[in-house]
């Protein structure tokens, strides 16, 4: 089974608290604090890996998270630090966040990551809280929140070369003459209902990746057949092999060919391009090598009335070596029988030359990689006012900052109060209440508990 579209959830790991405890020690207040801080929490990656090649295996399992950080503890000691937590993803993944509607990565190669959760950073311990005018903290932080995030993953395979063309055109023939790969091949169509990829080493060595797109058909571009499923697969190529099935037409009735029917090879050839120029510009103005396949069947005579229409619609000619390497933009005709071979060693090796001499038509993918950065800045506030009968007014904060902190606030404590104080005015929450037009009785509410507004607080 093949699949290259998925959807998954993960979560990075959450921060852990700060510790707020005191020594046991003679003569020092309280003990003195020693509560270490938490440990961070795990982060979340993705790396591509050339060990996959299809998104099957998040259709197991599509749920992932990172181990939290652990909480810090007396005599200064910090919590330990939760475990990165590494998914693997076959190359060519584009990693979308669904909730913020951004593209966040493209993983094109072999070890490329990305960073999709940011783990929780761990609360301090009292101990660094303490100063000349506060020598006995009684409090401490909490660590930060997880991160949870829902992704797309579509994988856009990696391939030099695309094989294009109608059902049973040959396209699986073409890619197990001139590669290692072994398709299923049958007289029927549809026969391939997944990409196939095939390995092509050239003279020099090298190797390059070709790609056989199945299920192409009229109407593709708008989800008919197999074809808009795997369109996808061809945006990264440089250039296509256009294979166009022309069995079974005799000389009697290629004076008689109709533009209009799907009797006639050439409208099969502009009706997929068609089909390309529909789904994307990128691909209407990719080059090709056009390919008339299944030449086995026709006389001479009959094959150069053909070849010789190809050429009048398309301006091509039947190519050769030397066009390319006189001419860098050339891309030519070929006519070849890919079951006898007849042609095929020429077009490898016009595809060889092609490669290293067309300049590569990348796509580009725009990324929104400052979605991470600002993953925990929590520090955002919306304040709701609220009219009371008694004259006084009450502001409703929600700030996540806030409310972390408020969860392991004592609020019979006046240290722990003014520290809850300081970041609340920090953050800016004081002064737009105050320009709002707050006065003394009124009361702000964080996280459920309401704290009067004095002159004090205003000032």
């Amino acid at each position: 089974m093949f699949l290259d579209t998925v959807t998954i959830k993960v979560a990075s790991g959450r921060g852990g608290h700060g510790a707020c405890t005191f020594r046991k020690e003679k003569f020092v207040a309280c003990g003195g604090p020693n509560g270490g801080d938490g440990g961070k929490g795990g982060d979340v990656y993705l790396v591509a890996s050339d060990d996959l090649s299809t998104l099957l295996d998040f259709s197991y399992k599509s749920s992932f998270r990172a181990i939290n950080g652990q909480r810090g503890a007396k005599g200064n000691c910090f919590g330990k630090g939760g475990e990165d937590l590494i998914i693997k993803v076959p190359v060519g993944t584009v990693v979308r966040d669904i909730n913020a509607d951004l593209t966040i990565a493209d993983l094109k190669k072999d070890g490329d990551r990305v960073l999709v959760a940011q783990g929780g950073r761990g609360g301090r311990g009292n101990a660094k809280f303490k100063s000349n005018n506060l020598r006995v903290p009684n409090f401490s932080e909490p660590g930060e929140a997880c991160i949870e995030r829902e992704l797309e993953l579509e994988l856009k395979m990696i391939a030099d070369v695309g094989i294009i063309g109608f059902p049973n055109a040959g396209k699986s023939t073409i890619i197990s003459k001139v590669s290692a790969a072994r398709p299923k091949i049958a007289d029927y169509a549809f026969t391939t209902i997944a990409p196939n990829l095939g390995v092509v080493k050239k003279q020099s060595g090298d190797a390059y990746v070709m790609a056989d797109i199945p299920g192409l058909i009229d109407g593709a571009s708008e989800g008919k057949g197999l074809g808009h499923q795997f369109l996808r697969h061809i945006e990264r190529t440089k250039f296509f092999v256009h294979m166009v099935d022309v069995w079974g037409f005799t000389a009697t009735n290629i004076d008689e060919f109709d533009i209009k029917s799907h009797e006639d090879p050439l409208h099969n050839f502009i009706q997929l391009n068609y089909e390309l120029a529909y789904y994307s510009d990128k691909l209407k103005n990719r080059k090709q090598i056009v390919v008339l396949n299944k030449i086995e069947a026709y006389p001479e005579e009959d094959l150069k009335k053909l070849i010789a229409r190809f050429e009048e619609y398309t301006g091509l000619k039947l190519a050769s070596k030397k066009d390319l390497e006189s001419d860098s933009n050339f891309v030519g005709l070929f006519a070849i029988s890919a079951v006898t071979g007849e042609g095929v060693d020429e077009l490898k090796e016009f595809i060889d030359l092609g490669l290293d001499t067309l300049k590569a038509d990348e796509e580009e993918i725009i990324l929104d990689e400052d979605i991470i950065a600002t993953d925990h800045d929590d520090s955002n506030f919306t304040i709701i006012k609220q009219d009371e009968s008694s004259g006084s007014t009450k502001w409703a904060v929600h700030c996540g900052k806030l409310e972390r902190i408020m969860k392991i606030t004592d609020i019979r404590d006046l240290d722990s109060l003014q520290h809850l104080f300081h970041v609340t005015k920090a953050i800016g929450i004081i002064d737009d209440i105050k320009a709002r037009g707050a006065s003394e009785g009124d009361s702000l509410n964080i996280d459920g508990v309401d704290f009067e507004v004095t002159d004090a607080v205003l000032l």
